[in-house]
């Protein structure tokens, strides 16, 4: 089964890409305990978390805002954690089913904090983290690194 490509598009996760295997859990968010964690991305350490925590649109981040599960099936599973809610391909939701033939069509967007955007897509078979393209940083979550379903 494919792995699971999670990219940042905007905000302080641009740039930031998050390949996933299969059965893995893992909570986003403002948290450092959160496995995608605001506070290890570029952004982040180039500001400065004592600027960011002053900010109000950053604070729209929830310490744990969503989880994203990935099962053994290839569906993606979303869960909201926040007050402030997530987005899904433009449409808000608690919690939703992204079936593998949905993932296997195209991109899927979330949306969350204040300008935050993760894309979910497929990764090939050739995705590692040496090779990742223009030297954007490929995290690799792997079961050491997530929570097992």
């Amino acid at each position: 089964m494919k792995r699971l490509l999670l990219e940042g598009v905007s905000g302080l996760f641009k740039g930031e890409r998050y390949l996933v295997s299969p059965g893995l859990r893992m909570c986003v968010g403002r948290s450092r305990s959160c496995d995608i964690s605001v506070t290890r991305t570029r952004a982040y350490r180039q500001i400065g978390g004592r600027v960011l925590n002053e900010n109000k649109d950053f604070l729209r981040m929830s310490r744990r805002h969503f989880e994203i599960s990935y099962e053994q099936g290839g569906a993606v599973r979303v869960r909201d954690f926040s007050r402030n809610g997530i987005l899904v391909d433009g449409q808000r939701v608690r919690e939703m089913l992204i079936s593998p033939e949905d993932l296997g069509r195209g991109t899927i967007e979330i949306r969350f904090g204040n300008d935050e955007v993760l894309r979910l897509g497929l990764a090939d078979a050739t995705t590692s983290p040496e090779e990742s393209e223009a030297h954007r940083p490929l995290h690799e979550m792997t079961p050491s690194s997530g929570f097992h379903l």
